[in-house]
């Protein structure tokens, strides 16, 4: 996974140098991650966290598609969620999660009215863990001493990280719309599926993903 994003990223930073009509975004939104955990083919947890990210996209365009342009967009974004009170299987408790994301898009856009430009996207996104801890209030494990309790907790390598054997990677699938405003202002709304399941053995852990987003075109 480490090798993949490296070569995605080298490559993103070769078109970055060699094309001058390619155009820089800076963008920020609101995000909503749904992860599942599901043990013998059922849930046993299903966390829906609210958060913002924000980051930098560099259009490259790379047809002329008659009506419209056909380009390649890699970004980089970091995205924090959180929720309250959530039921972790094993445990609950206010959970909250950091993301560094690397978005490749392949898009298509078209003009629809005077200062007004239609986007159609899909692609990958590479996703990296970067936090992710729960402060417990309850356990729900008899074998889980109730000394955690009011303790924050490593979900990657802390205490309770032996019930998820979680993984920090990811390779997200997915797509979305947006408008153009002038070259200036973009609005998108899209989603994406996670492809890799993030858990152990026993367990199957999925995240998928709703963004929507305001971007400034330079």
């Amino acid at each position: 996974m480490k090798r993949i994003m490296t070569i995605v990223i080298a490559a993103a930073m070769m078109l970055i140098g060699t094309n001058a009509s390619a155009q820089f975004s800076a963008s920020v939104g609101y995000t909503n991650s749904q992860t599942k955990f599901r043990v013998a083919g059922f849930n046993v947890a299903k966390p829906s966290m609210n958060g913002v990210y924000a980051g930098l996209t560099y259009n490259i365009p790379v047809a002329d598609a008659g009506i419209g342009t056909v380009g390649v967009a890699p970004g980089l974004y970091f995205a924090y969620l959180m929720k309250p009170e959530t039921n972790l299987y094993v445990v609950k408790g206010n959970i909250s999660e950091s993301y560094l994301d690397v978005p490749v898009d392949f898009n298509f856009t078209m003009p629809v009215a005077d200062g007004i430009k239609f986007i159609l996207f899909a692609g990958p996104t590479f996703s990296v863990g970067t936090t992710s801890n729960i402060n417990v209030t309850t356990v729900a494990n008899k074998d889980i001493s109730d000394s955690i309790i009011g303790s924050k907790n490593d979900l990657y390598d802390g205490l309770i990280s032996q019930y998820f054997d979680y993984q920090r990677f990811d390779v997200l699938l997915g797509g979305g719309i947006g408008l153009d405003f002038e070259d200036m202002i973009r609005v998108t709304i899209g989603y994406d599926a996670g492809m890799l399941n993030r858990g152990g053995n026993t367990i199957n852990i999925r995240r998928n993903q709703l963004h929507i987003g305001l971007a400034y075109l330079f």
